[in-house]
C-alpha cells in the first residue's frame, strides 16, 4: 500500500486519508493559485508505523490507562508514548517510500519523465530541497479545530532531517495538550493525522485568512492576520498581528 501521494494527485482522494488542510491545497490547486509543491503521507501510515516498530498495543495499553481527572496521569502517559516513538528506528519500508518521493524535488517537473540513470546525475549534482513537515488532523471542523495542537517543522533539509523531522511530528500527536483537546472534543486517541511534505518559500510575509470570523462564527466576516516572515507565529499563538 502506498502511503505517499503527490498534492496534485489528491482529487479522486478520500478526504478521510488526507485531512482537510490538504482538501483546501486541492481547491487552491483547482482554482489556479500557485501551491508549493509536495506530497501528502496519509492516515494509513500511522497504523503501519507503530505495528512495524512494535508500538501499537503498547500505546494503545498506556492511552487505556490514563486518569483524565489528573494532569499528571496525562503527562506521564505523554511522555512514554513520545520518548518510544523517538527511541525507535524509523522502518526501513517506509522511510525508502517517504524518501522517494521527497528525491523527487530535487528535480524539475519537466524533466521527471527522463529515465532513472539521467534523473540520478541530476539530483546529485544539486542540493536537497528544503521543506516543511506540516502535521494536519484530519478531524478538524468547524466546531473543533486543530490550528497549532501538533508541531511542524521549517527548513527541514536533507533525508535524514526529513525523516527525523516526521519522527518528531508523529510524537506531537501525543503531547499533554493534543490528547486532551481529542478527549474534550470526543475525538479518538487513534484518528491520527496526516503529514504534509512542501517546499518551502522564502516568506517576506505570511498570515492566515479566515472567510468565518473565528471570535463569533460570522460568515459575513472575513479576517486577515498577517506577521513578517513565517505564519507559524500566527498560528501556534507566538505572534500577535
Amino acid at each position: 500500500m502506498s502511503h505517499c501521494i503527490n498534492l496534485r494527485d489528491l482529487a479522486d482522494v478520500d478526504v478521510s486519508e488526507i485531512g482537510q488542510k490538504s482538501a483546501g491545497i486541492v481547491s487552491l490547486l483547482n482554482t489556479g493559485y500557485p501551491v508549493p509543491s509536495g506530497f501528502v503521507i496519509k492516515t494509513t501510515f500511522f497504523d503501519d508505523f507503530f505495528a512495524q516498530c512494535g508500538l501499537k498495543d503498547k500505546i494503545a495499553d498506556i492511552l487505556s490507562k490514563i486518569n483524565f481527572d489528573d494532569y499528571i496521569s496525562v503527562v506521564h502517559a505523554s511522555k512514554e508514548i513520545r520518548d518510544a516513538i523517538l527511541a525507535v528506528s524509523f522502518p526501513q519500508v517506509l522511510e525508502d517510500e517517504i524518501l522517494e518521493e521527497y528525491r523527487k524535488y530535487n528535480v524539475s517537473d519537466d524533466m521527471q519523465n527522463l529515465n532513472e540513470t539521467a534523473k540520478s546525475i541530476i539530483d546529485a549534482g544539486r542540493s536537497d530541497t528544503y521543506v516543511a513537515v506540516r502535521a494536519a488532523s484530519i478531524d478538524s471542523s468547524e466546531l473543533v479545530s486543530f490550528s497549532g495542537i501538533y508541531k511542524s517543522y521549517y527548513y527541514v533539509h536533507g533525508t535524514v532531517g526529513v525523516i527525523k523531522s516526521i519522527q518528531k511530528t508523529i510524537a506531537s500527536y501525543f503531547l499533554v495538550k493534543a490528547i486532551i483537546y481529542r478527549m474534550k472534543n470526543n475525538v479518538p486517541q487513534n484518528s491520527y493525522m496526516t503529514i504534509i511534505i512542501q517546499e518551502m518559500i522564502n516568506s517576506e510575509k505570511s498570515g492566515v485568512l479566515t472567510t468565518a470570523n473565528p471570535i463569533n462564527s460570522n460568515r459575513s466576516q472575513t479576517v486577515i492576520e498577517s506577521v513578517w516572515g513565517l505564519g507559524v507565529g500566527v498560528t501556534d499563538g507566538r505572534v500577535t498581528p
